[in-house]
């Protein structure tokens, strides 16, 4: 009776502890909007917000690109000054074909001096320049 108890307890504890994970089908994030720190803009200073932006773009690629790791992603950042259009952006949605964005990710055979590397770094060369440009942004955005 004991060995009878023990088994189903056992088999009990073994179905649950098999249970698999959900599969998360989307995800999705909100926009994240940086206020500009306006002092730096007063006092001739350097500006706060490039550094934090600088941040999220490195945040980008690492965790949620990660090169070399992940197949088939389909992420996008995109920057913007509210005073104007989008300044700089990368969207691996715009690659279709598995084999070609996987090559724009690692930045490998066509896109080896076009990839995801070279976008990125003049991505945040647009958000810097975007800086020098624009007297009194405002609030940044990006996406």
């Amino acid at each position: 009776m004991n060995k009878g108890r023990f088994f189903i307890f056992a088999l009990f504890t073994l179905l649950l502890g098999c249970k698999t994970d959900p599969v998360i089908k989307e995800l999705h994030y909100q926009n994240i909007v940086i206020l500009s720190d306006l002092s730096s803009r007063m006092t001739n200073r350097p500006s706060k917000d490039t550094a934090g932006i600088f941040e999220l773009i490195d945040f980008f690629r690492n965790k949620c690109v990660k090169p070399g790791e992940k197949i088939g992603d389909r992420s996008s950042i995109r920057f913007n000054t509210f005073s104007g259009n989008v300044t700089a952006g990368v969207d691996l949605d715009e690659i279709k074909e598995l084999g070609d964005k996987q090559q724009f990710i690692n930045s490998t055979g066509k896109y080896r001096k076009s990839g995801l590397d070279q976008r990125l770094a003049d991505f945040k060369q647009a958000v810097v320049q975007a800086y020098q440009s624009v007297r009194d942004p405002g609030l940044d955005l990006i996406s």
